[in-house]
């Protein structure tokens, strides 16, 4: 999509204002800065570094060669010239994530969705297909903290768990728990798409079965 601009990232004072780049830490409960090296567990989406595409502010694009996401925060981590970590925040819009032997497809697309109803502020969620009807995972991570008596220090530790959200009609709504009650609140069903449910044997009880349905409904001429 766009040469390689690795470059223009690490420089804070370019002219694309990707002036939020600091050390690899993030803030403690009480306000501390904590390294990401000292806290057990992982926030990342793949904790593996990849090729990403990232979708800036100013219609700006970068192709940046080892990237992860951080979902504790919400920041981008990358490596640098001389192979630091370093995060930058706020101006990435959207990641596109690749395997490095194919570049051919993307394999998890991220994006905000702020300016959406329902959609809350600076906060990735993961396009799990494509079109005009999607389902959205956000993946919820939160810092532990406990004191160790014993070492005389607090230890931190990483916890997930997952949300999921359809978007529709450019609005963002929560779902409790994927189940056919909720999606087809949400999307009206016809006699297509009750027919269609029928035949596939498909209850739209788990994530694979609402992006089946949601990738048939994006592919109807007339919904």
């Amino acid at each position: 999509m766009s040469q390689d601009k690795s470059a223009e990232i690490i420089n804070p004072l370019n002219s694309y204002g990707l002036t939020y780049v600091h050390e690899a830490t993030i803030p403690g409960t009480n306000g501390e800065s904590i390294n990401l090296s000292d806290i057990s567990g992982s926030p990342y989406w793949n904790s593996n570094w990849q090729k990403a595409i990232l979708f800036c502010t100013h219609n700006s694009i970068y192709t940046v060669q080892k990237v992860k996401l951080n979902l504790y925060d919400n920041n981008v981590h990358y490596l640098n010239e001389q192979e630091k970590e370093m995060t930058v925040s706020n101006i990435v819009n959207k990641i596109a994530f690749y395997n490095e032997s194919d570049s051919s497809a993307p394999v998890a697309v991220f994006e905000k969705f702020s300016s959406l109803e329902g959609g809350e502020n600076n906060v990735f969620y993961q396009n799990l297909n494509t079109g005009d009807a999607r389902l959205l995972k956000r993946n919820l991570v939160k810092l532990e903290k406990r004191r160790d008596a014993i070492m005389n220090k607090n230890i931190y530790s990483f916890s997930q768990h997952s949300k999921y959200y359809l978007y529709f009609n450019n609005s963002i709504t929560a779902l409790d728990k994927i189940k056919k009650a909720n999606i087809l609140s949400i999307i009206p069903p016809n006699d297509n798409i009750n027919n269609w449910l029928k035949d596939q044997k498909n209850d739209l009880k788990n994530e694979e079965q609402v992006v089946q349905f949601l990738n048939f409904y994006n592919e109807q001429p007339a919904r």
